[in-house]
């Protein structure tokens, strides 16, 4: 499967015009953590259109429900990693799901060990 689990970080980037971001995820699926829906939604001040836009690029997108599994992951990497919440919670389901993780977060690069992870610049 040609997928790759994004980063919210990711998906601002390709909202905000990135052509590198949006030649990285062309024809490829889109997966993503009910919590990334959930920030992207919160974006302070958002206009109208912004939110349309928003929600339009959810619905292109695979958004994997937390669960159980996620939960038990989430707890693990936050005691060994250090992360914060969201991003436990985020990584996890890439993890979880074994799915590549897109992010421009360098904070990211403590899972390498454990996971793929794809830092963009």
């Amino acid at each position: 499967m040609n997928a790759l689990c994004v980063d919210t970080n990711i998906l601002i980037k390709l909202l905000d015009g990135n052509e590198l971001v949006a030649e990285i995820l062309k024809g490829k699926l889109i997966v993503i953590s009910e919590f990334t829906e959930i920030e992207l939604l919160c974006k302070p001040n958002a206009t109208k259109t912004q939110i349309q836009l928003i929600q339009s690029l959810i619905k292109d997108c695979f958004v994997i429900r937390f669960d159980e599994e996620i939960k038990q992951r989430s707890i693990k990497m936050r005691k060994s990693f250090g992360l914060g919440l969201l991003d436990c919670f985020i990584s996890s389901t890439a993890f979880v799901n074994g799915f590549p993780f897109l992010t421009a977060d360098r904070e990211f690069g403590k899972l390498s060990k454990e996971m793929e992870i794809i830092l963009l610049d």
